[in-house]
């Protein structure tokens, strides 16, 4: 009788959400610390993070003030410019051209190209 708990229809009720859970659990609590640790003065030669001192926003005035970071910023929304609108031209044909190659219907159906 221990897997009498599997027999309640509540048990399937709620047993969707566990994986749901489990992965909000495993990313809610690093992101959590990445917002904490971007708001203190810690490097990882300092000793431990929970007792370092406080600064707020003083780390993204630094950042925003030095000129790499500006150009790093500036080259990565280049890139993205031109890398987005070259990649989604390669790929509009694509579909249709596997279809084209391929062998069966049901190759054909998994493509969304439909002639």
């Amino acid at each position: 009788m221990a897997l009498a708990w599997l027999e309640r229809e509540q048990v399937f009720k709620w047993l969707p959400f566990v994986p749901v859970q489990a992965l909000l659990v495993f990313l809610l609590l690093p992101f959590v610390l990445l917002v904490y640790l971007s708001l203190v003065s810690w490097r990882i030669t300092r000793g431990v993070w929970w007792h370092a001192p406080f600064v707020g926003a003083a780390n993204f005035t630094v950042a925003v003030r030095d000129e790499r970071f500006v150009w790093a910023v500036i080259r990565t929304f280049g890139f993205a410019a031109a890398a987005v609108p070259s990649s989604s031209a390669s790929a509009s044909g694509s579909p249709c051209s596997a279809a084209s190659g391929s062998v069966g219907a049901a190759s054909t159906r998994r493509s969304s190209c439909y002639r």
